[in-house]
């Protein structure tokens, strides 16, 4: 039987070189694209749907904007408060 640690180091490591790729290739494009990253909190309601409301009010009034094209990805980790409100 192979030890637990050592299938967990080794599933750490499959995972690593992927995430690599993906940093070079978000490197290489950030001068043309900006790429931004951001967790959304979906675990209680107020953040969930108040942190998203202020990031769409400031992208659609051009406050936190730049000049160059932007990609903006979101995860969220935690439950989620509200269906009906994520499913929107």
């Amino acid at each position: 039987m192979i030890p637990r640690n050592i299938i967990i180091k080794s599933i750490k490591l499959f995972w690593f070189f992927p995430a690599l790729i993906i940093i070079i290739i978000i490197s290489l494009i950030r001068p043309i694209i900006l790429i931004r990253i951001g967790k959304l909190e979906t675990a209680r309601l107020g953040h969930f749907a108040g942190d998203t409301e202020l990031y769409l009010c400031e992208k659609y009034s051009g406050i936190s904007t730049n000049r160059r094209m932007s990609f903006d990805l979101f995860y969220y980790h935690d439950r989620i408060c509200n269906k009906q409100l994520y499913n929107e």
